[in-house]
């Protein structure tokens, strides 16, 4: 996939990429684009949850998730890790 900010230049995909969220969004525009011209009730949009990216499949309405990148379940256990190392650092201290 190509990174917006390369024009256009087919590279490796790098973390970085990943968590670009100019870099996310031109990819779900694309694919979203890809679910129009199949004529799909689907698509794709791009979330924040606790400043991480997160892309949902939904249907075109938007009130249904079918599916989310990362799964909220990760989502919820790298936030009680971060708060679980907060408290920690809080008792050493």
């Amino acid at each position: 996939m190509s990174h917006p900010d390369r024009g256009g230049a087919d590279e490796a995909l790098t973390a970085q990429d990943e968590q670009d969220p100019r870099f996310v969004e031109d990819a779900v525009e694309k694919l979203n684009k890809v679910f129009e011209a199949l004529d799909s009730n689907l698509r794709y949009q791009v979330t924040s949850q606790d400043g991480h990216v997160v892309v949902q499949l939904v249907e075109q309405d938007g009130k249904k998730v079918l599916y989310q990148l990362p799964p909220e379940g990760v989502l919820k256990v790298a936030a009680e890790l971060r708060e679980m190392v907060g408290l920690i650092v809080d008792r050493k201290i």
